[in-house]
């Protein structure tokens, strides 16, 4: 269904769009969207370096054992999950491969190690780094 777009004198007045074309065709909560992404593009750079730090701290950590180190500063990383089945509540376990980056090769094949979630893809299957190598034991489950 397509939906009707009420007439220009309807929208609210403070346009932020140059174009009328585009500004007909954003609906007048996507205009305020769009005027709160501007308002913090232009926000100063101690504001933007502001709001990376506060980001950062929600970064995505997993903790799993080095299966391979066969590859140049990569090393490929199991992960075990456990979780009850949606159904049946029984506990089921299910593991998932990651390439991490290692960039000083230092993890060992069946280390246990901590790793990282990057902002950004590192190449075509990495999206992780190492963190933390925890040896043969594991890593102290209070450090996050």
């Amino acid at each position: 269904l397509r939906r009707s777009l009420p007439p220009f004198h309807a929208l609210p007045t403070p346009f932020l769009c140059t174009s009328t074309m585009a500004s007909a065709m954003l609906s007048s909560s996507m205009l305020c969207q769009v005027q709160g992404l501007r308002a913090s593009a232009r926000a100063s750079a101690p504001q933007r370096a502001l709001r990376l730090e506060v980001s950062s701290k929600n970064i995505q950590t997993l903790e799993g054992k080095v299966v391979s180190t066969k590859n140049s500063k990569t090393v490929i990383v199991n992960v075990l999950s456990r979780y009850p089945h949606p159904k049946y509540k029984k506990m089921t376990s299910s593991t998932k491969r990651y390439y991490v980056h290692d960039e000083d090769e230092e993890a060992a094949e069946g280390d246990v190690v901590r790793i990282e979630a990057t902002g950004r893809a590192l190449s075509k299957s990495k999206r992780w780094v190492v963190a933390e190598i925890c040896g043969q034991k594991g890593c102290d489950p209070n450090q996050n």
